[in-house]
């Protein structure tokens, strides 16, 4: 058997939060991951809930770095019925690459949790790890508001910077096992 981690980044926590995307203050959500290898992003998810009787589609982009913030939109997943999530209890969105993106070795990525459109009433929360549990360090969540890309705020921990629980799976040609 042969197992290779390196195509899978995730935080899992634990830790509590959660941060509104899609309110109408908050347009999208968004958490930095570094590859260690080069791969090929296929899947991305999120621990989700929604808010209210949302009926939009939900997207998760994949944008390039710069300077510390989500910079332009290299990817685009496939759309979720934002009416498909559950309303009490969070759990795993999966957004699927309909083509692959190639992931650059030691370049910052961003995978982007993006809502078609906003509603005070009809939203989504996601799941924020307060404790910064994800391994990669100097990596976190941000969300975009007011026209810029600001850090999420922690409530039970001032001063950190939380991370989203989140998933990157990426395939890898194993023709070199």
């Amino acid at each position: 058997s042969y197992e290779n981690l390196d195509g899978f980044y995730a935080n899992h926590g634990p830790g509590p939060g959660a941060v509104a995307s899609g309110d109408g203050t908050i347009a999208s959500i968004a958490q930095s991951f570094t590859p260690a290898v080069s791969s090929s992003i296929k899947h991305a998810y999120f621990l989700m809930r929604k808010v209210g009787s949302p009926t939009n589609t939900i997207w998760c982009r994949l944008y390039s770095d710069l300077g510390d913030a989500p910079n332009a939109i290299l990817a685009t997943t496939g759309s979720v019925l934002g009416s498909t999530l559950p309303a009490y209890n969070y759990t795993w969105v999966k957004f699927t690459f309909a083509t692959s993106y190639s992931l650059t070795a030691a370049t910052k990525y961003w995978i982007v949790f993006y809502p078609a459109t906003s509603s005070s009433s009809n939203h989504y929360q996601l799941r924020t790890d307060e404790n910064s549990n994800f391994s990669q360090a100097n990596h976190y969540a941000r969300q975009y508001s007011s026209s810029a890309w600001n850090l999420i705020t922690s409530v039970t921990n001032p001063g950190s910077r939380p991370d989203l629980y989140f998933r990157v799976v990426c395939e890898q040609d194993t023709g070199a096992q």
